[in-house]
């Protein structure tokens, strides 16, 4: 059945609502030999006339896929290479996607461009990986992007993607001006939130700050082994107390910053806690010719 969204993702937060309707798709696990058959000749003869007169058979599989693409924008010309590899699997597997597990999925992706490409038959193009990433996210429950963590910008790209750069671009900027007002102002403040937020949108499947608990800062914080997207987590939480977007703000939290906050902190003010929202406990340190603070409890103000 053919989705009705046929246009690029709204980009707009207030009016932003799932893109593809699940309910519309038979979304049964199981192959049909007709179907089993009409996938292996498709990715056989896949350039054929006699493979696109098959399309009827495999239209229910397609067609998700499909009004995915068209939602996020592809042209026309990109969507063959993503629909093969999900036919690849499906033939690999003999299941459609609707069933595949995390782990499945994670091996279809491919933790690296180069593990994904390892696994083709055919070439892909050069966006085919991250529109599938685009494909477990919308159609199935897959969100694991933890395991992509070391690739912020699979991360950054997926958010974009899904819920577009205005989108993204505009509450970076809201959180970003908050923490310029208690002296965090630079580059790396900025990229840190910025893949912080795009990991908390595609955990919440929802562009808004609205909504953002410190449950879950927290919980993606003891997961991400990355210290960018650590340290982002931090920021976005004071950040988010600062607009009164979280409530029951604890007296204390741990953070660990692995890097310098950009800030111009009273030493003296800081060691004998006069209300700073980080209370500076130890001096820096050099180490291999970057600034590093240690592992500390850091008060939060609440006012």
């Amino acid at each position: 059945m053919m989705n009705t969204h046929t246009s690029p993702i709204t980009k707009s937060t207030a009016s932003w609502h799932w893109p593809v309707d699940l309910a519309a798709y038979d979304r049964t696990p199981h192959l049909s030999d007709d179907e089993k058959e009409a996938i292996a000749y498709t990715i056989t003869h896949h350039a054929a006339r006699s493979a696109r007169q098959r399309a009827a058979t495999l239209q229910r599989l397609v067609q998700p896929l499909l009004d995915v693409l068209l939602a996020i924008g592809s042209p026309p010309q990109e969507h063959y290479a993503p629909i093969l590899v999900m036919l690849e699997n499906m033939d690999r597997r003999g299941t459609t996607y609707w069933s595949w597990s995390r782990e499945e999925w994670l091996e279809t992706i491919g933790l690296t461009r180069a593990a994904f490409e390892q696994r083709r038959s055919h070439r892909s193009g050069p966006k085919a990986r991250q529109q599938v990433v685009v494909m477990a996210y919308l159609l199935t429950h897959f969100d694991d992007f933890l395991a992509f963590a070391g690739n912020a910008l699979q991360l950054h790209q997926t958010a974009t993607t899904v819920f577009g750069r205005s989108c993204l671009d505009g509450a970076t900027q809201r959180i970003c001006e908050t923490l310029r007002k208690r002296g965090y102002s630079s580059q790396e403040v900025d990229k840190n939130i910025q893949f912080a937020l795009a990991l908390v949108f595609l955990t919440t499947r929802n562009p808004s700050l609205e909504g953002v608990t410190y449950d879950l800062l927290a919980s993606l914080r003891e997961q991400t082994a990355s210290t960018m997207l650590s340290d982002g987590l931090g920021l976005l939480s004071r950040a988010l107390a600062d607009l009164h977007l979280i409530e029951g703000v604890p007296g204390m939290i741990a953070l660990l910053w692995r890097s310098e906050p950009k800030r111009t902190i009273c030493t003296t003010c800081a060691k004998s806690g006069c209300g700073s929202p980080i209370s500076i406990l130890e001096s820096p340190v050099q180490s291999s010719g970057m600034r590093t603070w240690p592992l500390r409890l850091s008060r939060w103000s609440t006012r």
